[in-house]
């Protein structure tokens, strides 16, 4: 809860801050503020059109690059609106992980499998799947066929995976460690995975479900080749194809020169075991891009399969937003999610988002920061309008800066000009 309450924002008639105080991606967030569910298509028009086309046409690695050498361009709520997008339909699986630094947990090619799988794992995809496949073997086996309308029922029942499967219960099946066994082989037959990791699932699904992170996920061994084994599976029981989004990939780039050629190299099995089932969506800056090109072998890796090339990224520049009132748009979107009386007029005179948008470069983290604290500081004042006079009085307090009659006069200038000038 802001400061003072959120009643104080009835005042615009809002029901809260409608601006992020810390404008980071976090997918699973339940405020939609931070969760990337509020976007603006119109910010980025031409790109969120051509990024929309690189996805429907299965692209098997997408690169969406920022212009700046700073965060918050929003390469990330851009990626996070395609994951929602994707995550209603039923024949389509996702996963959005956030890639660290390597002194983090999801720093190589290898954590990104394991995170991967733990979603698909988590957000039901692997046990949809997996339920498919048993009543698929149940239906084709002559010796347990009798147990294919209890199965269904089963699962049916249990659309998540439960800690424990009361699966004799259902099935009537009272050997599950033979049938266990028996299925596995099915499957392996029926897939190309491998029989270790195939038997280890569905052990781990048929008795306990919820042991499928220590079991499974965790377990030591390479996560390449077990990110495959669950593409194949997840095709098998029916999905059509998948989408995983690598937030902030640009941070495991921050290695020494001599790293640089592993990285690449486990990328590249990642992207060689998605083929035909999945598409990858990566976050690169400026600098990470150069890391690289400027790599001989890491060059090879990359531009081999994915080449960074026009036919792979979307890249994103900090001028377009002051463009054509696209922030202005895009504030407005804010407010629209929050507004709780529509008779009221938006709070904000355009020229001041313009304003922001200016002292900012574009950088829609801080604007979206900004707005936060200016909003939350004229509600405090009860300041019906906050117009440039506003302001200009309350500089420092609203927008994080010493007012500067420079950058002001800057502003006013590329108001008249039509463009943001260059700094």
């Amino acid at each position: 809860m802001e400061r003072g309450g959120n009643g104080i924002y009835t005042l615009y008639g809002l029901s809260d801050n409608p601006f992020p105080q810390s404008p980071t991606v976090i997918i699973d967030s339940p405020d939609k503020r931070l969760n990337g569910r509020i976007f603006y298509e119109g910010i980025f028009p031409d790109k969120v059109a051509k990024f929309k086309e690189l996805l429907e046409k299965r692209t098997n690695m997408i690169y969406v690059r920022g212009s700046q050498y700073v965060k918050g361009d929003g390469k990330s709520a851009l990626m996070a609106h395609a994951f929602f997008m994707y995550e209603r339909r039923q024949d389509t699986a996702v996963a959005f992980i956030r890639c660290t630094g390597r002194n983090g947990k999801v720093s190589t090619p290898e954590h990104y499998c394991r995170e991967i799988i733990r979603q698909l794992h988590q957000r039901g995809y692997l046990w949809k799947a997996f339920g498919a496949l048993t009543n698929m073997f149940l239906a084709e086996s002559s010796k347990y066929v009798y147990a294919r309308p209890g199965a269904a029922l089963m699962f049916k029942k249990h659309n998540v995976p439960p800690d424990t499967l009361p699966f004799t219960r259902f099935t009537n099946i009272s050997r599950v460690g033979e049938f266990a066994k028996v299925l596995s082989e099915w499957i392996v037959a029926k897939t190309g995975c491998s029989a270790k990791f195939t038997h280890e699932l569905v052990k781990a699904y048929l008795e306990r479900p919820a042991t499928m992170e220590k079991e499974v996920i965790v377990k030591n061994s390479d996560k390449i080749e077990d990110f495959g084994d669950c593409l194949k599976i997840l095709r098998a029981g029916g999905f059509g194809w998948c989408y995983f989004f690598l937030d902030q990939m640009e941070e495991s780039l921050d290695i020494p020169a001599g790293a640089i050629g592993n990285f690449t190299s486990a990328l590249r099995r990642v992207i060689e075991k998605s083929s035909g089932f999945a598409t990858l969506v990566a976050t690169l800056h400026a600098s990470s891009v150069r890391t690289l090109l400027d790599n001989p072998e890491g060059r090879v890796n990359i531009q081999s399969f994915a080449p960074l090339d026009e036919n792979h990224y979307v890249t994103l520049y900090p001028d377009d937003i002051v463009k054509d009132n696209r922030v202005v748009g895009l504030v407005e979107t804010y407010l629209r999610e929050f507004t709780i009386d529509a008779t009221k007029p938006s709070p904000f005179d355009p020229q001041v988002i313009k304003y922001v948008a200016h002292l900012y470069r574009g950088n829609l983290r801080e604007i979206l920061r900004t707005m936060h604290h200016m909003i939350m500081s004229a509600a405090s004042k009860r300041q019906q309008l906050i117009d440039m006079a506003y302001v200009k009085a309350n500089h420092n307090e609203a927008v994080g800066k010493e007012f500067s009659e420079e950058t002001y006069q800057q502003f006013m200038t590329s108001m008249q000009l039509g463009r943001r000038p260059s700094s």
